[in-house]
């Protein structure tokens, strides 16, 4: 949702009015110049409903978080911070459905038993591969807590690798994939093309070459040269047995 109000803040309902205000201001660059975008992404994090979920605005090049500190006002009022690019790469992490299993609880992450799955996390620094159900973290957090401590916590520390993970970051980033199960029977229908086998283009070929052999050129009187042709010879052997029948006479 955020992404998405972001990159249309002029057709979101939430920004579509507070930010128009931007529209006209010069010095802002194009609509999709960086210092713009920064602009509105400062004014979106300080906009109800996104103020409540205390968002943190990350930049992972230092001369782009150079230009967000020179907006003022926008920038103090937000929470900033610079990560480098690789530190994201764990949460693209993927799991093999056949051996992921919950870290803390053993069971598999992914059954194969149709139904709702439940919420999937894991640890989001690149050398650990910690994954586990959202609800056994929890409840494996509610353990390591102290007595005097709230019941709910921002930061504890993985069970693998005990490093600090924050609520705020973990994300489901593990997705179920689905299996592609083909019915006994069912063929996909695709149209392929048949080849003509070596033999078929043969004898298709000597079926051509007999019809054309055979084929009669067509001349200027209306008759076919071939057969008027064969006609001649029809006669002319008709007269010599005319000729042999006078003769015995």
């Amino acid at each position: 949702m955020v992404e998405w109000v972001w990159q249309h803040p002029s057709k979101s309902k939430i920004t579509k009015t507070r930010l128009g205000f931007l529209r006209g201001s010069r010095g802002l660059g194009a609509p999709r110049s960086v210092k713009r975008k920064l602009v509105e992404m400062l004014e979106m994090v300080n906009l109800e409903p996104f103020k409540q979920l205390q968002l943190s605005v990350t930049f992972t090049s230092e001369d782009i978080h150079n230009i967000g500190r020179g907006l003022g006002v926008r920038y103090s009022s937000a929470n900033c911070e610079t990560r480098a690019l690789e530190t994201f790469a764990a949460l693209e992490k993927e799991v093999t459905l056949a051996t992921s299993k919950c870290f803390i609880c053993e069971y598999e992450l992914y059954p194969e038993e149709e139904g709702e799955a439940e919420e999937v996390v894991g640890c989001y620094h690149e050398d650990c591969e910690m994954c586990c159900h959202s609800t056994c973290l929890l409840d494996h957090f509610r353990t390591m807590r102290e007595d005097d401590e709230e019941e709910v916590t921002c930061s504890r520390e993985c069970p693998d690798c005990q490093r600090a993970l924050e609520w705020t970051l973990l994300t489901q980033h593990h997705e179920k994939k689905a299996k592609s199960r083909k019915r006994k029977g069912e063929k996909g229908k695709q149209s392929k093309k048949k080849t003509r086998s070596p033999e078929t283009e043969t004898h298709e070929g000597n079926v051509n070459d007999i019809r054309v052999s055979s084929s009669s050129s067509y001349n200027s009187d209306g008759w076919f040269e071939n057969e008027l042709e064969n006609d001649d010879d029809d006669k002319e052997t008709s007269r010599c047995n005319e000729l042999i029948d006078l003769t015995e006479d």
